[in-house]
């Protein structure tokens, strides 16, 4: 059985060929040249391999923008979200990587220019994560369980060798 990839992929089975076949000599006598199963076939990729592009471009455009002034608009945004979502995350760091950023978002944003917030996020970023990983592992650092503060007891009628 084919799924829905192997048809985006053109992989259609010699069965749609045939089916379509059957279907014109219940229809048509004698068959159209133009329609036959084969040929079918081929039209039939074609025509999906034309509206995914249709979609695919449609979708790259409103994702990255269409010329080089929606591409500028699209990474500006893009750069402004990503720095805005780290500046969330800042009170989890720790204290001593805070000093990385400005005091508060919209002054880093009027701070830099679009490749300079790009530059400082690709340098940053991963920084940030791993602050955080470590204010993480460094908060339960020389924390008992719960389990640790109570004495086991042991019952008369167990005997310890």
């Amino acid at each position: 059985m084919l799924g829905w990839r192997q048809l985006l992929n053109g992989r259609w089975s010699k069965q749609w060929a045939i089916m379509q076949d059957r279907y014109l000599v219940r229809h048509f006598n004698p068959i159209p040249d133009k329609l036959s199963g084969p040929k079918w076939v081929i039209i039939m990729i074609d025509s999906t391999w034309r509206s995914v592009r249709t979609l695919w471009d449609l979708r790259n455009g409103h994702v990255y923008g269409k010329d080089a002034s929606t591409r500028a608009q699209k990474q500006k945004e893009q750069a402004h979200r990503e720095l805005r979502a780290l500046y969330i995350l800042r009170r989890d760091m720790r204290h001593c990587d805070r000093d990385i950023s400005y005091p508060n978002v919209d002054e880093h944003l009027d701070a830099q220019p679009v490749w300079a917030l790009k530059n400082w996020l690709r340098v940053y970023k991963p920084m940030v994560k791993h602050s955080i990983k470590e204010a993480i592992r460094a908060s339960v650092l020389n924390v008992r369980t719960i389990a640790s503060y109570f004495i086991p007891q042991t019952h008369p009628n167990e005997h310890t060798d």
